[in-house]
């Protein structure tokens, strides 16, 4: 009977030691949690101090009172640390407590915010924003703050109804909408007028229809910031007459001319390296880029050699005399027409020199080979080294130079993997080596068919490996 006291008394004194100690490890979960909570509390008055600097900088620099403050594609709302720390919440509340607070900031300027609409089109529509759901929500409407005008921004249709169907779709939420294009020059070097204009004309015609009073175009500068601005002249003037309601192609062309002092389709002429002769087979048709995936593609890696079509190589030869032929015209614009002229020179060797050297290689072709090395790749390295002088120039020209660092590093890579491949080929060529391994390999269908793409990504252009 002693030993059972004895057990039930240390049995006691265990558990209530236990409970002591998960007392305390709870106070201390507390405590920690009450420090993080002020962490956050703090961070979050810290990045609404900044908010303010930010908008209160904007209100002295410009006299306009209106103000896009963004918000767009959050579509780790609520997620990641913030899931971590505060459990699962309302991410249709945590997004209308910030825009709250910003929408209160940009009053206390006296600004007009306007946002980004796909946010409130996904929570609305099921999380999809270029799918119409058979449950969009209406609901949503009371909710968006009274001053704030939504986006809708929309760059990937040529067709009316698509623009009038989401139009009527965002009046189910907000009477205030913003009709938002695009002028597509962030896919590579060369800009696509001919799809941005079809898509501004029904964009804008839907505008006109559905009582839309206000539209801007915007152009990005994604992977690079290849193209230049100016590219999308033609776009620009286009969308400043569909803005009247004049959509007639030679008025168009004349404005052009009295604005911008040159030729409609000159301008034109700088999409044309990438407007490859198996356009009109191709499924895609529109918003292509191989000057830009090629120009990257790896002489002995092949990456991308499968899209290629021997069919197209004439097109690099006809740009280059056309855009030649518009620099000599336009004095002004001589360093924007040179700079395409000069890529398309590049491309008119390297657009298949990949699959001629594997073919040679391949084949033990010695006189093809031979041609090769002390022809070919020398005469691509001239003119890629006359590439990146033009680039250059034309980059300096428009912008600042930063960012051209970038450029430096990717032409200036590009330049020595070619002049090594030549290096290598040389070798074996002359018997110093017994193999190249990267032209041993079979390639792999890319895509499935002959055809050009679209693949605006440097780093996974030029290698599949990690970089």
């Amino acid at each position: 009977s002693i030993l059972k006291l004895a057990s039930a008394q240390g049995y006691e004194e265990g558990m209530q030691r236990a409970k002591k100690e998960e007392a305390a490890k709870q106070q201390a979960r507390r405590k920690q949690e009450e420090v993080q909570e002020q962490a956050i509390k703090e961070q979050k008055e810290e990045q609404e101090k900044i908010i303010e600097k930010m908008i209160q900088a904007v209100a002295k620099m410009f006299s306009c009172k209106k103000i896009h403050i963004g918000m767009d594609e959050a579509h780790h709302l609520g997620r990641g640390k913030y899931l971590d720390r505060h459990g699962l919440q309302d991410r249709f509340d945590i997004l209308l407590s910030h825009l709250n607070r910003v929408c209160q900031i940009a009053d206390k300027y006296d600004f007009e915010p306007m946002m980004w609409g796909d946010m409130f089109y996904r929570l609305a529509n099921g999380g999809e924003y270029y799918e119409a759901s058979s449950q969009f929500d209406a609901s949503i409407k009371a909710k968006i703050p009274e001053k704030l005008t939504l986006v809708y921004w929309d760059y990937y249709s040529t067709e009316k109804e698509h623009y009038t169907r989401f139009i009527k779709h965002f009046k189910k939420i907000t009477d205030n909408i913003i009709f938002a294009g695009g002028a597509w020059n962030w896919l590579g070097f060369c800009p696509d007028n001919a799809y941005s204009i079809k898509e501004l004309k029904a964009a804008f015609e839907a505008c006109w229809e559905e009582g839309i009073q206000e539209v801007f175009i915007t152009t990005w500068q994604d992977n690079g910031a290849d193209c230049s601005i100016f590219a999308v002249l033609p776009t620009v003037v286009a969308a400043a007459e569909f803005a009247r309601g004049n959509f007639d192609a030679d008025i168009i062309k004349r404005k052009f001319r009295e604005v911008i002092g040159s030729e409609f389709d000159d301008f034109m002429a700088l999409e044309m390296p990438d407007k490859l002769k198996t356009l009109e087979k191709n499924p895609q048709r529109y918003l292509l880029n191989p000057t830009k995936y090629l120009l990257y593609n790896d002489p002995f890696l092949g990456y991308w050699d499968s899209t290629i079509n021997s069919d197209d190589l004439q097109i690099f030869k006809q740009s280059v005399e056309r855009l030649n032929d518009c620099a000599h015209r336009n004095k002004e614009w001589k360093y924007l027409f040179d700079s395409i002229a000069k890529l398309a020179l590049v491309l008119e060797i390297k657009f298949d020199l990949g699959l001629r050297t594997r073919e040679a290689y391949q084949k033990n072709d010695r006189n093809t080979l031979h041609q090769l090395v002390f022809e070919d790749y020398p005469e691509l390295i001239k003119r890629l080294r006359l590439f990146y002088s033009s680039y250059e120039k034309r980059w300096m020209k428009e912008n600042k130079s930063n960012g051209f660092e970038v450029q430096d590093i990717r032409l200036g890579g590009l330049i020595k993997r070619v002049v090594h491949c030549r290096k290598m080929l040389k070798d074996y060529l002359q018997n110093k080596t017994g193999k190249i391994e990267e032209l041993e390999e079979c390639l792999l269908d890319f895509k499935g068919g002959k055809w050009a793409t679209t693949f605006n990504n440097y780093l996974a252009t030029v290698t599949v490996n990690k970089m």
